[in-house]
């Protein structure tokens, strides 16, 4: 059997449009299903499970798209650019790509509702339809811009596939981060085709939990792609029990949790406190918190026993673990947590570190004149000081925000982005950013993503610099924090209020 047959009813041998699982384990379409009581075509029982108690094989139904891609050998861009060739060249036999999977969870949710929904059902296909003619009769227009994105998209792949023949011949680094450079800008370029095919639109099927009304299925959703208004977003209230919002600090794990750290204390029982304690005013305990969430929902709250009290601490986590860096009063800590954030392990430093960055090799403590260099397990390898720091990594002297993918380090001084290599540690890009602007993510096709405090607007920015597609911020405050979800969806976090905005 080859992948192809997975993606086929074994009855009717037609392609599954929902996988459902007979009580026997076998699975057939949705078509195929046996009426009431009626002899299994494949066990000869008789099955006695009407159409709404069979189960939908969820796996398989979510893995159809990948079980249906013809397996070439060509590489990733060439068969993306073969779709978007198709979609320039005729785009009213090619566009409805992009609207079938909306259709199709539209068609799913029906099918798992019951049967007098499907004339609601049959209202939301055709509201889908009405906007693809809508942007068909844009593209079909002398559409300037999708002609001039569609060029430019046909220059990158030339040059990509140039480079990867000269690759596979040549191990130069220079070749290497050429291609990478190339593959950041083919990223932003082809995201931008794809959001003049929808007219800069986000189109998203709102899925209802409700009980049967004329919203069962859900409504059609359409926001515009250019600006994110604080009106047309979700708004949530994280419940923290934070007192002390100068130590807050908010980062996201796996794109999925909200995690929320700050600094905290109690008094000691007063029962059996010695008089020495009491003179040295050790009234209290200490305490650092780490609060979870799902969106807003709080799921955990841990707090870990500090010996003394904090100036302030640093937090990186990579693969799972957290690794934290604590300023106490006394002395100076590197910890390593679990992600349940159980102490692991915990060393004493001598320095100050003012940044911490967990990779897939290392954790690098950022010193004001070097660069202490630890394994995962906190065994210190070395220490480079900042004029000989070059040989293992390239870095600014200076450093406000650091971020990274798989391949580079992206440090960020003030507005200065440096991009360096993380196995050989050369800088391969250096570029300005505009004042106020703060990388907060970059994607594994090297796309930096930039918020402007001072614009209020967000900015997709190649490997070597070039600032493509923005997306105004309308109505939230100037300090807000940017995310991504687990979708590449913005989400929003005003800080001081601990707002969630979705």
């Amino acid at each position: 059997m080859n992948l192809e047959d997975l993606t086929k009813c074994q009855n009717c041998n037609q392609k599954f449009d929902i996988p459902a699982v007979l009580p026997c384990g076998q699975t057939v379409c949705s078509k195929c299903l046996p009426n009431d009581e009626s002899e299994c075509m494949f066990c000869d029982q008789i099955h006695s499970k009407s159409k709404d108690d069979i189960l939908i094989n969820k796996i398989l139904f979510k893995n159809l798209h990948l079980l249906s891609v013809d397996d070439k050998n060509s590489s990733k861009y060439a068969s993306e650019y073969e779709k978007i060739k198709e979609i320039f060249e005729s785009p009213s036999e090619n566009v409805e790509e992009f609207f079938k999977p909306l259709v199709d969870h539209i068609v799913t949710t029906c099918e798992m509702k019951i049967r007098q929904i499907e004339n609601i059902r049959d209202d939301l296909t055709q509201t889908v339809y009405s906007l693809k003619e809508d942007i068909l009769k844009n593209l079909k227009s002398d559409n300037l811009e999708f002609k001039s994105t569609f060029e430019e998209l046909s220059h990158l792949v030339e040059e990509l596939k140039k480079c990867e023949n000269n690759m596979s011949s040549n191990k130069d680094d220079g070749l290497k981060n050429k291609f990478e450079c190339l593959r950041s800008k083919y990223a932003i370029s082809i995201n931008r085709f794809y959001q003049i095919i929808r007219n800069y639109k986000q189109i998203k099927f709102l899925k209802s939990s409700s009980l049967v009304s004329e919203s069962i299925l859900g409504l059609i959703e359409q926001k515009s792609s250019k600006i994110l208004n604080i009106n047309e977003c979700k708004k949530t209230v994280f419940v923290s029990n934070c007192t002390n919002r100068e130590t807050l600090k908010i980062f996201k794990n796996n794109k999925k949790h909200f995690v929320l750290t700050y600094l905290g204390k109690k008094y000691r029982s007063l029962e059996n406190l010695d008089q020495e304690l009491i003179k040295e005013t050790k009234l209290f305990n200490f305490f650092l918190y780490f609060e979870v969430y799902i969106k807003n929902i709080n799921i955990k709250t841990k707090e870990l026993s500090l010996d003394h009290e904090c100036k302030n601490y640093l937090l990186s986590n990579y693969g799972g673990c957290i690794y934290l860096y604590l300023n106490h009063c006394f002395h100076k800590i590197l910890k390593k947590l679990s992600s349940t954030f159980e102490e692991l392990k915990s060393v004493v430093v001598q320095k100050q570190v003012n940044f911490i960055l967990a990779t897939k090799k290392y954790v690098l403590a950022f010193l004001e004149n070097g660069l202490d260099i630890y394994d995962h397990n906190l065994v210190l390898l070395m220490t480079i000081h900042n004029n000989s720091s070059s040989l293992f990594i390239e870095y600014p002297e200076k450093i406000t925000n650091i971020c990274l993918n798989k391949l580079y380090y992206i440090f960020q001084n003030e507005n200065v982005v440096s991009v360096v290599n993380q196995d050989s540690g050369k800088m391969v890009k250096s570029f300005e950013v505009d004042s106020g602007c703060t990388i907060f993510s970059v994607s594994d096709d090297n796309v930096i993503s930039v918020y402007d405090k001072n614009n209020l607007s967000i900015s997709e920015i190649s490997m070597d610099g070039e600032i493509n597609e923005k997306v105004k911020i309308d109505g939230f405050p100037s300090d807000i924090i940017i995310f991504l979800d687990e979708d590449d969806n913005f989400e929003l976090v005003d800080s001081k209020k601990l707002i969630l905005y979705s």
